[in-house]
């Protein structure tokens, strides 16, 4: 990318802000009047306002319609009088509202950033503040919330301060954000300037999860678990309307409860399949695979994570059967076995199945994170098991 070395004069940012940045790469570069961020505009700054480094990346459409990108980087450790930028080079280029940059300039012009930093160090032995602005974002928590007036969007009405308070009923709230914060220290509770918030509602908030969660499912080789609930998908890889979940019901003392349901059509509407897959025993799911839309596994973990158990299906998930291993063939044990003094006993973690070349593996192991183990193989689709010398 060819590097340009542009004059820089306004340094301090209480008495030029960021605009004063702009305006100089501006005046040299010509940059488009609606520019976008690819990934932070991150300032940093001493407690006297002077700028430290800047680190941005920027993007935008000429009057003529061509893409121009602009990687920002100031460090006045290495030049004070020049910040360098490289142009034409590529760029994430979906010019999506969200990380437009103009939100920034409308809140930090109503920000008194040095008043803020003042306030900070009478407490704070440190020199350096930074800012950063990442476009749009979410919080589920008002802590360090401050609601700045304006209509950035374009659509003449100004943003509603009482929405953060709607936090307390759950949901989040997404706006344009910049926050002020001490670098490398995490005690100091960051000032999050936000401007136009919305609160979005938490049954909006879960469905929303639960779309992205079985988009992502559809898309994924083998099954996904949603963090935020811990349901488990899968959904078969040459046909996605076909796909089973395992959803909690209940949970109990780290252990989970599972139903299993069915999808015809991708996952807009879901059937109840089997309402005790596990034959009423609690965990946490292991796993869920199919290899057709009647032959399939699903696996449960103890909570401690010591031992799990697998059940086949054929039938599509309306009934399904443990798979018990023939332990007593096993006739060597796994090297790590005698380091840790374990013995055939100690082996009650199955990992869920795996198929290659028409030969299905599982592996027995001492508990969950333990990499070596006991290896069973099946060339009959699960019906027999054998030991693998």
């Amino acid at each position: 990318m060819p590097e340009k070395k542009i004059s820089f004069t306004h340094h301090n940012i209480y008495e030029d802000g960021l605009e004063g940045v702009l305006a100089e790469l501006n005046e040299k570069l010509n940059m488009p009047d609606k520019l976008y961020i690819t990934g932070d505009f991150a300032v940093q700054f001493y407690k006297n306002g002077d700028i430290k480094e800047i680190n941005a990346f920027l993007y935008g459409d000429s009057r003529k319609g061509k893409k121009q990108t602009y990687l920002i980087n100031y460090d006045v450790t290495q030049n004070e009088e020049v910040i360098n930028v490289w142009t034409d080079g590529e760029a994430n280029a979906d010019y999506n509202e969200d990380k437009a940059l103009d939100p920034m300039l409308a809140i930090l012009q109503q920000v008194d950033l040095k008043k803020q930093v003042t306030e900070w160090s009478s407490n704070l032995d440190t020199e350096v503040y930074e800012i950063v602005y990442s476009g749009k974002r979410n919080f589920n928590t008002q802590e360090g919330l401050v609601f700045i007036p304006g209509d950035v969007d374009g659509d003449r009405i100004v943003g509603d301060s009482s929405n953060i308070n709607k936090l307390s009923s759950g949901g989040l709230i997404s706006g344009y954000e910049v926050s002020l914060h001490v670098p490398f220290e995490d005690k100091t509770v960051p000032m999050r300037y936000i401007i136009e918030p919305e609160y979005i509602s938490q049954e909006v908030v879960i469905e929303q999860n639960l779309s992205e969660q079985e988009k992502k499912a559809k898309t994924t080789k083998g099954w996904t678990i949603d963090k935020n609930n811990g349901t488990v998908y899968f959904f078969l890889e040459d046909n996605n309307t076909i796909g089973w979940k395992l959803e909690v019901v209940d949970s109990a003392l780290g252990s989970r409860f599972y139903e299993l349901k069915y999808t015809e059509n991708g996952g807009v509407s879901w059937e109840i399949k089997n309402e005790h897959p596990f034959s009423g025993k609690g965990g946490v799911a292991e796993g869920i695979e199919f290899f057709d839309e009647s032959y399939g596994y699903i696996g449960i973990a103890g909570a401690s994570g010591d031992y799990s158990e697998i059940f086949v299906t054929r039938d599509g998930g309306i009934s399904f059967t443990e798979i018990i291993l023939p332990m007593n063939t096993v006739t060597s044990l796994p090297k790590s076995a005698k380091e840790y003094g374990l013995s055939i006993d100690d082996y009650k973690y199955i990992s869920m199945p795996e198929y290659e070349n028409e030969i299905l593996t599982v592996k027995v192991k001492s508990n969950s994170v333990e990499k070596e183990g006991i290896i069973f193989e099946s060339q009959d689709r699960g019906a027999n098991w054998k030991f693998k010398e």
